[in-house]
């Protein structure tokens, strides 16, 4: 018993550490200056704190959302920096940072939502080994009083900066569920216990997983691998128009997978030398279409545009990195789709989405770093092999949305696309948890007539996307990151069939129903 309390003792002080900002002061400052909100987006912070406002949830589907809400909030608001003369705003931002970060904390708060479900309802294989609760018979008190235990906890270790308005949304939200003698206190107190344990479980398995640790600064404590005892000539470095040093997800190759066997098991092969035609028509096309169209000339179309912003959350203020607007995917089709008939059942399914995701993020970054491959803007500035360098080539760049910019190209190597692994990760997790290939509809948060682009004056519209099948979503979202010049082709493709072969494996091994 005393090595237990010890363990869980080690493990909660390891977990405290990882809900603690992983930027060094350097770059804390250069992503404060890069991220400033907008004059016009001085209420961001304000908006999140009314997502529990409204009608009382009435199902503990309802419940189960607004907590999942409260997560991708959370998530955003990491992204963005205190506003000036915002006082008593305890934030600090970028406790999780980055799509790497962001999607291995949402993974962690989705596994304890699961098993506080789970342990009551007791239709799945628990991930963390959580016993089942008996007794409670499918309380739906004790289910709703798990779930906002479970979420609760796990936000306030992963994101202790934001403890007061977490905790604020908490008690609201139990204010409203029933109380006796309308039902038994009993099943009120076995649902936090349930909730709390769940929490627990997953933090002390994710305990001392290599999560913990500062990110790196480029020239300081990364440098490229040498070939032949110098940097390769396409060996990535640092954006020259944001000028981010931080080399970021370099070491997330270290951390542990939730399901994978390895940081590496799904690593693509290498990318196409710069003298093969296959790298020089993906040269050619993201100089013709991905420029900025003011400092560099540009082909690209209106149309194209819209598709490069539409999928970005590029990691700025309010809109958080491309694993928040791949929940949203996923939960919505399945809403709409109306396909499952329990709380189990959903719960399990954003498990699976969510740890697929991590996942893809670990394998992406570890393949990035393997491969250290430039991006667009070095690698077209600086041009070998049979292409023509151009100096002053400039991107479109990923939208800075809300923020005061520079657009920007993300600080971490090329090969292959973080977006494209997300995206194939959890479309074919889709694909296997639906059968098929489907029709859908997607408003994004970069379309959804509330953000703003740098410089402008009023919001961008509320524009929906249709999609004619998960696999249109999934070559769209590939392909969106060519249109604003800070990806190759091949790194599109490349990732999707990499993000494929993950989501494949979660969900082979991972949160299976019970017979």
């Amino acid at each position: 018993m005393k090595r237990l309390i010890l363990w869980c003792v080690i493990a909660f002080t390891s977990m405290a550490a990882i809900g603690q900002p992983h930027l060094q002061p350097k770059n804390y400052e250069e992503f404060a200056k890069l991220l400033s909100v907008q004059d016009s987006q001085k209420s961001l912070s304000s908006r999140t704190l009314s997502i529990l406002s409204g009608r009382i949830p009435e199902t503990t589907l309802e419940r189960y959302i607004n907590w999942h809400n409260i997560a991708m909030e959370t998530t955003a608001l990491d992204h963005t920096p205190v506003e000036a003369g915002s006082g008593d705003d305890p934030r600090r931002f970028a406790q999780q940072l980055g799509p790497h970060r962001a999607s291995y904390a949402m993974a962690i708060v989705h596994v304890a939502m699961f098993e506080a479900v789970n342990a009551i309802h007791q239709t799945h294989q628990s991930y963390v080994g959580l016993p089942p609760v008996n007794g409670l018979n499918n309380s739906v008190v004790a289910t709703d009083r798990a779930i906002a235990q479970a979420t609760r906890d796990t936000l306030i270790s992963l994101y202790r900066y934001q403890e007061p308005r977490i905790n604020a949304l908490f008690t609201q939200d139990v204010a409203r569920m029933p109380k006796p003698p309308a039902v038994p206190q009993a099943e009120l107190d076995a649902g936090a216990k349930v909730g709390s344990d769940a929490a627990k479980a997953i933090l002390v398995k994710r305990a001392g997983d290599g999560a913990d640790h500062m990110e790196p600064i480029y020239g300081v404590d990364y440098t490229p691998k040498p070939c032949g005892g110098a940097p390769c000539p396409e060996a990535w470095s640092p954006d020259p128009i944001s000028n981010l040093t931080v080399a970021l997800g370099a070491k997330w190759a270290t951390v542990r997978p939730f399901v994978m066997t390895s940081a590496e098991q799904f690593r693509p092969a290498q990318y196409p030398k710069l003298d093969s035609p296959h790298y020089l028509a993906a040269f050619n096309e993201v100089k013709q279409y991905g420029a900025d169209g003011t400092t560099s000339a540009t082909d690209r179309r209106d149309f194209q545009t819209f598709e490069g912003l539409f999928w970005a959350y590029d990691g700025t203020p309010a809109l958080c990195a491309p694993p928040r607007l791949y929940n949203k995917m996923a939960l919505d089709f399945a809403l709409s789709r109306k396909s499952f008939m329990t709380i189990s059942d959903y719960a399990a399914y954003m498990a699976r989405i969510n740890v697929a995701m991590a996942d893809a993020g670990i394998s992406a970054w570890e393949a990035k770093y393997f491969y250290q491959l430039w991006r667009p803007v070095t690698g077209i500035r600086n041009a070998q092999g049979g292409t023509t360098a151009d100096p002053s080539w400039t991107p479109l760049g990923a939208p800075a949305t809300n923020g005061r910019g520079p657009n920007f190209t993300p600080p971490f190597p090329s090969y292959p696309s973080g977006h494209a692994v997300f995206g194939g990760a959890v479309l074919q997790v889709m694909r296997e948890e639906f059968k098929g290939d489907f029709p859908f509809t997607l408003i994004s948060d970069e379309y959804n007539g509330q953000n703003y682009g740098v410089g402008d004056a009023q919001p961008r519209p509320s524009l929906p996307q249709s999609f004619v099948s998960f696999s249109h979503a999934e070559y769209a979202n590939g392909r969106s990151r060519i249109w604003l010049g800070i990806h190759w082709q091949f790194d599109a493709d490349a990732g999707i069939a990499q993000g494929n072969r993950v989501g494949s494996f979660v969900v082979a091994n991972s949160f299976k129903k019970l017979p």
